[in-house]
C-alpha cells in the first residue's frame, strides 16, 4: 500500500505492478511468484514571499484633431510634455519603451448617415523602474496637463535572478522537509502497520509555483493629480510567492521473521 505525505496529511493513492513489462515466460513466472516492492511516497513542500524589486507602468496618450495631422501634432505635444515632466523631475526619458501607435477615424454613428467627425491618435509605452520607490514620481510626471491621460497598469516583479535565488533555496528546504516527514510522520505510521521504512530510492522536483500578485489598472484624467502623489494612497506592491516540492519514494519491508527453535530427539555424539 502507499500513502501520499502533504504537509504532514497523509493521501491514499495507488500502487502499480511492473507487470506490463515485454517479458520472457520464465522472467515473467518468476516476476509473479516475486511479491512487489511497496513503497511509499513522500511529499514534501517549502514557500515563501519575497517583495518586487521592479516596476512597470504602462500609460497611453489619447488626443483627437479634426485631421489626421492635427491629431498626431497633438499627440506629438503630448509626448512632448511627458518628456519636460520627465526632465524636471530627474527621470531617464530613454526608459520609455513604445508599445504600440494607432490611428483611427472617429465617426459618428448616431447619424441616419455615419459621418466623420475627425481622427484618434493612440500612443502606448511603458517605462520598467528598478526602484519601487520611484513610482509615485514617474505618475506624477505622467499625468500632467497636455501630458498622458490614461495608466493602463502597474505591475510590480522581483527580477528574474532573485526568483531563481528564492527558489532554488526553497527546493533545499522542501526536500529537507520531505526526509524530515518521512521520520515524523510516515515512520510511526508504517510501523503499525508492521512495516519497517527504508531507505529513499528516489528523490524527485515534481513542481514550482510562483503565484504573482498584479496591481487592478487604474485609469485617470489629466487633471487628476492637482497635488504631489503620496505612494500610499496610490497602491500596495504585493509580494510574490515561490513555492516548491519534492517528492521522495521510501522502500517498505515486514520485519524479517527469526527461525522456529528445532524440536525433536537429538542423538548424543
Amino acid at each position: 500500500m502507499i500513502y501520499r505525505v502533504e504537509n504532514s496529511f497523509i493521501h491514499h493513492v495507488t500502487l502499480h505492478h511492473p507487470s506490463s513489462l515485454s517479458l520472457s515466460p520464465s522472467h515473467l513466472h518468476l516476476l509473479l511468484q516475486t511479491p512487489p516492492p511497496v513503497t511509499i511516497t513522500v511529499q514534501g513542500i517549502a514557500e515563501v514571499k519575497i517583495s518586487p524589486s521592479t516596476a512597470t507602468i504602462t500609460f497611453s496618450i489619447l488626443t483627437f484633431g479634426k485631421t489626421a495631422d492635427a491629431a498626431l501634432l497633438n499627440n506629438s505635444l503630448a509626448s512632448s510634455q511627458v518628456t519636460t515632466s520627465f526632465e524636471a523631475n530627474s527621470l531617464d526619458v530613454n526608459d520609455i519603451e513604445l508599445i504600440s501607435f494607432t490611428i483611427n477615424e472617429v465617426l459618428n454613428w448616431s447619424a441616419p448617415v455615419p459621418f466623420l467627425l475627425g481622427y484618434e491618435v493612440l500612443r502606448t509605452s511603458s517605462i520598467t523602474l528598478n526602484n519601487t520607490d520611484d513610482v509615485a514620481k514617474v505618475l506624477s510626471s505622467l499625468i500632467t496637463p497636455n501630458g498622458a491621460n490614461k495608466i493602463g497598469s502597474i505591475l510590480f516583479n522581483p527580477t528574474s535572478s532573485e526568483l531563481l535565488i528564492a527558489y532554488q533555496s526553497m527546493l533545499t528546504v522542501a526536500s529537507a522537509n520531505c526526509i524530515d516527514n518521512a521520520q515524523r510522520v510516515v515512520l510511526p505510521l508504517t510501523a503499525s502497520f508492521g512495516q519497517i521504512l527504508g531507505p529513499a530510492i528516489t528523490m524527485q522536483e515534481t513542481s514550482s509555483q510562483q503565484q504573482q500578485q498584479k496591481q487592478q489598472p487604474m485609469y485617470a484624467r489629466m487633471e487628476a493629480f492637482a497635488s504631489p502623489i503620496s505612494s500610499d494612497q496610490l497602491f500596495s506592491p504585493g509580494q510574490t510567492t515561490v513555492r516548491a516540492s519534492v517528492s521522495c519514494v521510501f522502500l517498505l519491508s515486514r520485519p524479517t521473521a527469526l527461525p522456529p527453535p528445532r524440536s525433536g530427539n537429538y542423538r548424543r555424539v
